[in-house]
C-alpha cells in the first residue's frame, strides 16, 4: 500500500521520504562547510 504511488498515501510517504532525503543532504552540505557559526552547530545538533 505504501510503495505504490497510485494511492494517495504512497505518494505522500514517498513526498515524505524525498523530503527527509532533501533536507539531510542540505544538512549535510552546511554541516562539512568550513567556519560554521555556533548557531549552526546547535541547529544541527539537534536536528
Amino acid at each position: 500500500m505504501l510503495e505504490d504511488i497510485h494511492t494517495s498515501y504512497g505518494r505522500l510517504f514517498a513526498f515524505f521520504i524525498q523530503s527527509l532525503i532533501l533536507v539531510l543532504l542540505i544538512t549535510f552540505s552546511i554541516e562539512t562547510l568550513p567556519d560554521n557559526s555556533h548557531d549552526y552547530e546547535v541547529i544541527i545538533k539537534y536536528f
